[in-house]
């Protein structure tokens, strides 16, 4: 419910921004239109950078939907060793946490325990 009403209020944002720097250009037109440079220039400069601030905005807001849609994330496990420091990385289990012991090592009897869990960026 919060990210409707966030990306609402984005919007909104971004439709007033944009509406504001509609108005500045049109200003910025008028008293070009006057002879009066000094204003003209300012009002077409707020204009197109709003125009710019708003188009940079949709550009990142495209790419984290696109990013987010595009790639699923897989959970890792690191074990270690804590006798002869074998590395093993597994698929995240529920009950996983830092420091808990998974049992006896494969090669020198020694415990093996988790030390770092993280997410993947590779799709699976």
């Amino acid at each position: 419910m919060k990210a409707i009403r966030l990306n609402r209020l984005v919007t909104g944002i971004i439709l007033l921004v944009g509406a504001v720097s509609g108005f500045f250009i049109y200003l910025g037109i008028q008293a070009l239109g006057a002879n009066d440079f000094l204003n003209a220039l300012m009002y077409l400069g707020a204009g197109i950078g709003g125009f710019t601030v708003n188009g940079y905005r949709i550009y990142k807001i495209m790419k984290m939907s696109k990013t987010k849609s595009n790639h699923e994330k897989e959970v890792v496990t690191t074990l270690e060793c804590n006798k002869c420091y074998e590395k093993i990385e597994r698929t995240f289990t529920r009950g996983d946490y830092i420091y808990k012991t998974k049992g006896p090592c494969e090669d020198c009897s020694g415990q093996l325990v988790i030390t770092k869990i993280f997410t993947s960026e590779e799709p699976h």
